[in-house]
């Protein structure tokens, strides 16, 4: 495979994802919103769900927060798939001087006692629960203080992951959550 063929490659299949999606073809299509599929032959599309909410606000101002959205099955039979959708947002850095997300968590439990006595805490991760709130305090006593952390929370060791509803989710290049989607060789997210 030269660099000449690889370029070629990923150029004819960027033009191919970019056709129009009005043109009939033997593939199966989908509606960005409302999930309406239809194939080459019948124009008709069948509607499964409704359309998506807007986006939720984001449950951060920077450093990685999350939003929503959601939807409604219109097929009496149940429709696939899920009904609520999560991405990443807010990616740009917080100052350096800010706390991280789990630490912020972790501070409001400074001004409560903990076993008699109070302390100041900073988050733990453990990899068995990256999601749970674990949070130290200067003595290195490690404590379970809430049994989800927010979402949003950075979880994991890897480039981007976020706790949603309590689960360490991976993000992907779309940043949808749990998209699976991946940067192709040709650097195209999604791509072949």
């Amino acid at each position: 495979f030269s660099t000449i063929a690889a370029v070629t490659l990923c150029l004819s299949v960027g033009r191919t994802q970019d056709s129009d999606p009005t043109t009939k073809s033997p593939l199966l299509l989908l509606d960005d919103t409302t999930d309406s599929a239809w194939s080459g032959t019948d124009p008709s599309p069948v509607v499964e769900w409704g359309k998506w909410s807007p986006w939720s606000i984001c449950s951060r101002t920077c450093d990685s927060g999350v939003q929503y959205r959601e939807r409604v099955c219109l097929n009496v039979s149940g429709c696939e798939g899920s009904a609520l959708a999560h991405r990443v947002c807010s990616l740009h850095p917080c100052p350096p001087s800010a706390p991280s997300f789990r630490d912020e968590q972790c501070a409001r439990f400074n001004n409560r006692p903990y076993q008699g006595a109070y302390r100041l805490w900073v988050g733990a991760e453990r990899a068995d629960a990256p999601c749970r709130l674990d949070c130290r305090d200067g003595e290195g006593l490690v404590a379970t203080l809430q049994e989800r952390a927010e979402d949003g929370t950075r979880c994991g060791n890897t480039a981007l992951a976020v706790c949603v509803k309590g689960l360490c989710q991976e993000v992907g290049c779309d940043l949808l959550v749990d998209s699976g989607a991946k940067i192709d060789r040709c650097g195209v997210c999604g791509g072949n």
